[in-house]
């Protein structure tokens, strides 16, 4: 009867702690963050005229929080890119998907317009998949094309904003 007993009991210590193990760490509600976003680019150019043209773009690359951990610290990113040059001005918008080391999915919609030899714009976060479901939030950045190389132009942005989750 005691070996049952003390079965009992143990199993009992073992799922009292279960919810503990498994919930770990809470997620947090919101935050800020500033962070860079390196990445390779390759762009289709559409000429209309001399100095007037459209752009078609896909870039992809890693997102660092400055912080060194935290909010899409190490995440993967891939964005369109649509803009419009014309007589030594641009602007481009697009959308981006950032997935973190779990596999969740934040997905944002940017903008941006010329300001020296960098894109200066905002971001909103729309939504997202898996922890990132239901986010919002504002960011600004700017970005740029800082080199070439083999497979295209490699730029980066750098990020700075809030997030919010439901």
């Amino acid at each position: 009867m005691l070996k049952v007993e003390s079965f009992f009991a143990v199993c009992a210590v073992i799922v009292s702690l279960a919810p503990a193990v498994a919930c770990g760490e809470p997620v947090a509600k919101r935050g800020n963050y500033a962070g860079k976003y390196s990445f390779s680019e390759h762009v289709t150019v559409v000429p209309v005229e001399k100095d007037f043209m459209f752009t078609d773009a896909a870039n992809q690359g890693l997102f660092s929080n400055a912080a060194g951990s935290g909010f899409l610290h190490g995440a993967t990113i891939a964005c369109t890119s649509q803009g419009i040059i014309q007589n030594d001005q641009f602007s481009f918008s697009g959308n981006c998907a950032a997935t973190d080391k779990d596999g969740d999915k934040a997905v944002l919609k940017w903008a941006c317009a010329k300001s020296g030899d960098r894109c200066v714009g905002t971001f909103d976060w729309i939504g997202g998949t898996g922890k990132y479901v239901g986010m919002r939030g504002r960011s600004q950045f700017d970005g740029g094309v800082v080199g070439q190389g083999p497979l295209g132009a490699i730029g980066d942005a750098n990020w700075k904003g809030v997030w919010e989750l439901p």
